[in-house]
């Protein structure tokens, strides 16, 4: 009566002329409204005195089970059409509605609660509407079972109390006999819930259906189903955050899908990953290729679907928003993205190659390609109608640790085409210009220059610094200083301009390496006359490790302290690792200071004095 209540509110604010005018209104916008504004307005005089009342259930059922097939059913299965579930009453043996075709009787109750009649009509038309041309194929236990699971999604949709019902009536009376129909039913249900069910294993099944039509083959396919299943399971049961690309290739299905569920691949490797798991799809002869997303990856899908869209291999036929179900209770809901990837059997990898003719590109040719997407380690370019890529290192001629600190996305760029993969469909790019190149710099220095250069950044085990005209300077951390410094003080040259003279420059690998150190005169000599065999100092650790404890010592210098030095200590340094701390102090002697490996070996002071 809610909404009768709300009818006659509305009637007398707004007028019956209001009332009306509303109605056709919303009818125009959507005919297939028609039915359940009828059934709103019946509702009154059937809840009240029964008045209308077939009427009533016909527009109530009619519309209910229409838009429970088209908002999830038929919206999700592309190669299926928009269905219209129409009530019409018999009300004689000799009425024409029994001798038409696509018509269904069944038996409707008079009752208040119309979940049990909508449950009835929807059981009734989903084998003439779901996968119809395949169920002759189908085992019946098999067909009992998808019909099942696509009534359960809408007694979800109708509400807790419709569930009750749905045990009841519907699924208890068609599994509790039938183990094998139960067991498949719970797989559904499980697939159902992370959104696969209806937008892939439907879609397929239907699409193998009205290829068994098209050849008259009778033949029995449900254990191939049941494998096809068993497939998409491994998908619904992975761990979280794993990623997977899976292919399944047999006689009636050819179906892949690539899962976007990595944020770490994303940001550092862009869709190329992706395309190239599409185009590995492409050339195994999958047919179907489903991409799916969760949603904190759309945008990222929407850059994959913008890239494919220009690739004449494939069609992009749906996009998919479904709400899955967590695992996990005290999770909410997440929703994902299906896009589904049909293959153009007219067009082939030797498609690549006309166009490539066509456009003359060479290698070597320089070329103008917009940034179709950008990430730290490839971007993906669009150069002329090509597929281009371009990993970090080919960005620029200095070293390019990110992509985007040089691209980026909707940009034009100049290229240089490096190489042609037509194994993979697509040209290697270089923006290392040939004009741009440093090495042809008149300010490129020889070995012993000194010259001045800006710390940048840390590449492994050598700071990069820059000169003129973009020449870049490798300086080896070992080269800073002839002393052993401590780790953590080696970022303190960064962001910093430094004098260096240059003691190795090879125009083969188009190295330059710098040293600071070799600006002055090696100190190791004379510290190896300073300190003698025996000499004694006091230590501060700065490091324990389980084969060495490593001590700064006065002048900025350090040593280490073996494994074997420290057991010999006594009972209070048997277990060094635990025992001795980082800042505690350690009396030591000089055991001997290596003059070439620039090292200083030290014992324990306790130990000499009880050799002593």
């Amino acid at each position: 009566m809610e909404n009768a209540k709300y009818i006659l509110e509305f009637i007398l604010q707004y007028g019956l002329l209001g009332f009306l005018l509303v109605v056709l209104l919303l009818i125009i916008h959507n005919p297939d409204r028609a039915e359940k504004l009828r059934a709103l307005i019946l509702e009154p005089s059937f809840r009240l005195f029964k008045w209308g009342s077939r009427q009533y259930l016909a527009s109530e059922v009619g519309y209910t089970t229409t838009e429970f097939f088209k908002r999830h059913v038929t919206r999700l299965i592309p190669s299926l059409p928009d269905v219209k579930i129409k009530i019409k009453w018999v009300t004689s043996p000799s009425d024409p509605v029994l001798s038409e075709d696509g018509k269904v009787v069944l038996r409707l109750e008079e009752t208040n609660d119309q979940t049990r009649n909508i449950l009835a009509a929807t059981r009734v038309a989903l084998p003439h509407v779901v996968c119809p041309t395949l169920r002759p194929n189908l085992e019946q236990y098999a067909q009992t079972a998808i019909d099942l699971a696509l009534l359960r999604k809408l007694a979800d949709r109708l509400g807790k109390h419709a569930r009750p019902i749905f045990q009841r009536y519907f699924l208890m009376p068609e599994v509790e006999e039938n183990h094998t129909a139960a067991t498949l039913f719970a797989k559904l249900v499980e697939l159902d819930a992370k959104g696969t069910f209806v937008s892939i294993f439907l879609e397929e099944l239907n699409v193998l259906g009205e290829t068994l039509y098209a050849s008259a083959d009778v033949g029995d396919k449900t254990d191939e189903i049941n494998s096809f299943l068993e497939y998409l399971l491994t998908e619904a049961r992975r761990e979280v955050s794993k990623e997977i690309f899976l292919e399944y290739l047999s006689t009636d299905f050819r179906v892949g899908i690539v899962l976007v569920a990595k944020t770490s691949k994303a940001k550092t490797r862009g869709i190329e990953p992706y395309l190239q798991a599409i185009d590995v799809n492409i050339k195994r002869g999958c047919d179907s290729i489903y991409i799916i997303a969760y949603s904190g990856f759309f945008t990222f899908l929407k850059h994959i679907i913008n890239v494919v869209e220009g690739d004449e291999r494939l069609s992009v036929m749906q996009v998919n928003k479904v709400r899955i179900k967590s695992s996990n209770l005290a999770q909410e809901s997440d929703v994902r993205k299906i896009v589904l990837l049909l293959r153009n059997t007219v067009f082939s990898d030797s498609t690549f190659k006309e166009r490539l003719d066509a456009s003359g590109i060479k290698e070597g040719d320089l070329v103008e390609g917009t940034v179709m997407d950008v990430s730290q380690n490839v971007a993906v370019v669009d150069i002329a109608g090509l597929n281009g890529v371009i990993y970090s290192k080919d960005c620029s001629w200095k070293t390019a640790f990110d992509c985007r600190d040089v691209l980026s996305e909707g940009s034009k760029y100049q290229f240089i085409v490096h190489s042609i993969d037509k194994s993979k469909n697509r040209l290697k790019l270089s923006k290392r210009l040939p004009e741009q190149d440093p090495w042809k710099s008149k300010h490129l220095p020889d070995e012993g220059d000194i010259i001045e250069v800006d710390i940048v950044a840390i590449s492994g085990c050598n700071y990069i610094g820059h000169y003129f005209d973009n020449i870049e300077v490798l300086v080896p951390i070992y080269e800073v200083s002839w002393l052993e410094t401590d780790l953590p003080e080696e970022t303190k040259l960064l962001y910093t301009l430094q004098q260096l003279v240059i003691y190795e420059k090879s125009e083969e690998r188009r190295v330059l390496k710098g040293s600071i150190r070799r600006l002055e005169e090696d100190p190791w000599p004379q510290i190896h006359q300073r300190l003698p065999k025996g000499t004694e100092l006091r230590a501060t650790v700065l490091e324990v490790t389980s084969q060495f404890v490593r001590v700064a010592l006065p002048d900025g210098l350090t040593g280490i302290i073996p494994k074997e030095a420290m057991m010999r200590g006594g009972f209070e340094y048997a277990d060094f690792e635990k025992s001795v701390v980082k800042e505690q102090g350690l009396d030591v002697v000089i055991s001997k200071v290596f003059i070439k490996k620039r090292k200083i070996r030290l014992d324990l002071k306790r130990n000499v004095s009880q050799r002593r």
